[in-house]
């Protein structure tokens, strides 16, 4: 029986799936200080960042900057953060990830001081990034000491947790045994963080750190929608961890918000990642289509003024400008969580230069986005929409 363990079971084939199919590098930990000096550059067991990783790193994305400027990002990404609760501190790295390390290093050609910002991720090509996979690594907190199962380290840091268990084993002890446990004696290992993945091997979930466990999602397809569904550790880590996915999911799919005075981190569920990814390479086609239609470079209207007001008929459906203009303004409020990820995407002309307008008065009801210039609605969460008693509803209400 002794070849039924986790690791057997469980922990070996999905270091073998990240490496040999997703492209990550892995090391076992579990005798990292065996010589009395660590094995993967760390100083100390509570440092959680892999410096001899993230230098190399820092170095390789921005070979125009000094070294003094990387060694100040380094400082700053690795300074401790205790004082803060997680979410804050996981916030300010989030921050560093995605818009660079601002460092301020001596101008010697002009004296004083100059700024720089250090990029510390490649968001546009995932292969520049190091991916290293560790298992068995020891952390040491404040009163105690804790070995995770798997962590992803993305350029040295540590961006994906993984807690495993054995088939048969409920996999919410992942979550009340392990992770719950590690908040509270390696509070540092989530300062980093960018979602969190548990498994039994049949059922696997994603969570944030902030998560409650009833808001730990199924990731039940890899990358288009008529998949057939599986819970499994595989299709968990294809769909999640393979580069370019990951990098998606850590840079446009994880958001804070802040409600009833407390922060909370969300992280998408698998139908909201691939819908909304789906709605945009929608709109690429659909913008790509009228702009090169337009001489001007410059995105058309498909109808005129004119076209849109025949019969009488205007396109905000005969109402006043301000009809629904407190009930828009509600919905902006309250976005769904797919709707709040499709508009960082949209926002401020990101998309193709197209300009889009979220919960926008249209006929006679509400649109979740609309862009003037390309005579385009887009909808979310869209499968509200799916059954016959909505569809006979939105059909009267056409504009």
């Amino acid at each position: 029986m002794s070849g039924y363990t986790e690791d057997h079971l469980i922990e070996q084939p999905a270091i073998q799936l990240m490496e040999h199919e997703l492209g990550w590098d892995s090391v076992n930990a579990y005798d990292e200080w065996s010589s009395g000096a660590s094995s993967l550059g760390r100083e100390a067991k509570r440092e959680v960042v892999l410096t001899g990783r993230l230098k190399p790193a820092l170095e390789s994305l921005n070979p125009e900057l000094p070294a003094e400027a990387l060694d100040a990002a380094v400082e700053e990404l690795t300074r401790d953060r205790s004082a803060l609760s997680l979410v804050e501190a996981n916030r300010e790295i989030d921050k560093l990830l995605r818009g660079g390390v601002k460092v301020k290093i001596p101008d010697r050609e002009r004296g004083g001081q100059r700024t720089e910002v250090v990029r510390v991720v490649d968001w546009d090509d995932p292969g520049k990034n190091d991916l290293l996979l560790v298992s068995q690594f020891w952390i040491a907190g404040e009163l105690y000491t804790r070995r995770t199962d798997l962590i992803g380290f993305v350029n040295g840091l540590p961006l994906v947790l993984i807690e495993l268990k054995k088939p048969g084993v409920n996999v919410r002890e992942a979550f009340d045994k392990n992770l719950a446990d590690y908040k509270e004696a390696i509070p540092q290992l989530f300062h980093y963080n960018g979602f969190l993945l548990v498994s039994n091997g049949v059922q696997s979930k994603i969570g944030s750190l902030t998560a409650a466990w009833e808001h730990f999602a199924d990731w039940k397809k890899v990358a288009a929608e008529d998949e057939t569904p599986d819970i499994s550790l595989n299709t968990l880590l294809r769909g999640t961890c393979e580069k370019g996915r990951l990098l998606d999911l850590l840079e446009n799919f994880c958001r804070f918000v802040d409600a009833k005075g407390a922060t909370g981190k969300l992280v998408a569920r698998n139908h909201q990642y691939l819908g909304v990814n789906r709605a945009i390479e929608s709109l690429r086609r659909c913008c790509g289509m009228k702009r090169e239609a337009s001489p001007t470079g410059t995105l058309t209207p498909t109808l005129s003024q004119g076209e849109r007001e025949v019969d009488g008929r205007h396109y905000r459906g005969g109402l006043e400008f301000a009809g629904m203009v407190e009930r828009a303004r509600e919905l902006r409020e309250n976005q769904t969580p797919a709707e709040e990820m499709l508009w960082e995407l949209l926002r401020d002309r990101k998309l193709g230069g197209a300009k889009f307008r979220r919960q926008h008065q249209f006929g006679d009801y509400i649109c979740d986005f609309y862009c003037h210039d390309a005579a385009l609605v887009v909808e979310c969460d869209g499968e509200v929409h799916d059954t016959p008693e909505a569809k006979a509803h939105d059909k009267k209400r056409d504009a």
